[in-house]
């Protein structure tokens, strides 16, 4: 029987209501490592997902605007693009912009 080596380079989920999301998924080369990883309620990880599919957090932002909000014109708005920016900074990941 192989055993499993223990690794304690990310968070371990604390209870069965919970579960680890990667804030940059993994199919989209994100790391299993502490700052790419956050524990979240199972049913609202869930949720996420059937939402946002593997989108990064600029996507979802970008999505909320041009589909939720029909705010098409607001993307090249500066003020969106700095926030934007600086999420993107936040989650150390290669996201695309828009």
């Amino acid at each position: 029987m192989k055993h499993r080596r223990k690794d304690t380079t990310y968070p371990r989920v604390s209870s069965h209501h919970s579960s680890v999301h990667h804030i940059c998924p993994k199919s989209r080369n994100g790391k299993t490592t502490q700052d790419n990883l956050t524990e979240k309620e199972i049913q609202l990880h869930q949720c996420y997902h059937t939402l946002f599919s593997n989108a990064t957090p600029v996507e979802v932002i970008h999505i909320l605007l041009t589909e939720w909000f029909n705010m098409t014109d607001w993307c090249g708005d500066v003020r969106v693009q700095e926030f934007c920016d600086l999420v993107s900074s936040v989650t150390e990941s290669s996201e695309r912009k828009f």
